[in-house]
């Protein structure tokens, strides 16, 4: 049943990152996966790999967001928020391609509701340029990047690094160039997980992306008033963690969020203005 008063939220797509964990985990038949994927993912045995770099979806993805567009069909929806990265922007532009162009929709992409910074997919690899070319076509479809024109360089990430690890990251950078943002993240998460037994690595801490969380939530909220917007007239496209950080109302002692795994491609909603009730925003807590 549609809640006129609350948002929808979808997580993006199986990617290939995604896809490489289910078949480590075997959760998913080798006969299943086609014969390139499968070649690639047989190629690396870690997620921390300059090879999923922005990991874009798999097969099985595209299908799942293709099998969305049933569900967003009848939708009342009249704006998209997507995340910036490529997961994210390809499962809506498939999931909402007709209903898009149908209506005349345009997505905006924000920073604030990307993945907690953990693995390499985790790392944007594009430039302005190459997204509005990839992602905008000849028939209505537009992405808005405006509000990451100032941090195109993908250097905004290092506002989310955990403090400790900040200032190493910037000595790097000064050394080996901006442009190098990527390798260096990476590097510094090999190093990790050399020390924490391969156990999975948080550059960003959960408590940074709750925090991004409850201000998307402001910002959301100001966007829907000033756009005169119900809720159930937004869908976002996001990520598992981001989106467990935002829905939790518990956390472990780590500080993770304890929230059931949320499945890909699957709209559902939820009510913003009561998370907002319930945990406003410390502006002070943003790095």
């Amino acid at each position: 049943m549609i809640q006129a008063n609350q948002v929808w939220f979808i997580r993006h797509a199986c990617s290939m990152i995604n896809l490489w964990a289910d078949w480590r985990s075997r959760k998913i038949n080798e006969s299943l996966i086609p014969a390139s994927e499968l070649a690639f993912i047989k190629s690396t045995r870690k997620a921390f790999d300059l090879k999923f770099l922005d990991a874009p979806l798999c097969q099985r993805g595209r299908l799942q967001a293709q099998k969305s567009q049933q569900l967003v069909a009848n939708l009342p929806i009249k704006y998209i928020i997507s995340s910036p990265l490529a997961r994210s922007l390809e499962t809506t532009k498939i999931a909402f391609d007709k209903h898009m162009h149908k209506n005349k929709m345009e997505v905006i992409v924000h920073p604030l509701i990307r993945e907690c910074l953990s693995n390499s997919d985790d790392i944007p690899k594009w430039t302005l340029t190459t997204q509005r070319d990839k992602y905008d076509d000849d028939k209505g479809l537009h992405f808005n990047f405006r509000m990451l024109e100032p941090m195109h360089s993908g250097l905004y990430f290092l506002e989310t690094v955990q403090p400790e690890l900040k200032e190493q990251v910037k000595k790097e950078l000064r050394v080996v160039g901006e442009e190098k943002y990527p390798e260096v993240l990476i590097k510094l998460m090999e190093a990790k997980a050399k020390l924490t037994k391969n156990k999975r690595i948080y550059v960003e801490s959960f408590a940074n992306t709750r925090q991004r969380a409850k201000l998307f939530l402001v910002w959301l909220n100001e966007f829907m008033k000033r756009e005169s917007l119900t809720p159930n007239e937004v869908a976002v496209v996001t990520h598992m963690y981001f989106l467990q950080c935002l829905a939790a109302k518990k956390f472990d002692e780590d500080g993770a969020p304890v929230y059931p795994t949320v499945p890909n491609a699957v709209p559902f909603q939820i009510d913003v203005e009561e998370l907002l009730r319930l945990s406003p925003p410390d502006i002070r807590c943003v790095n």
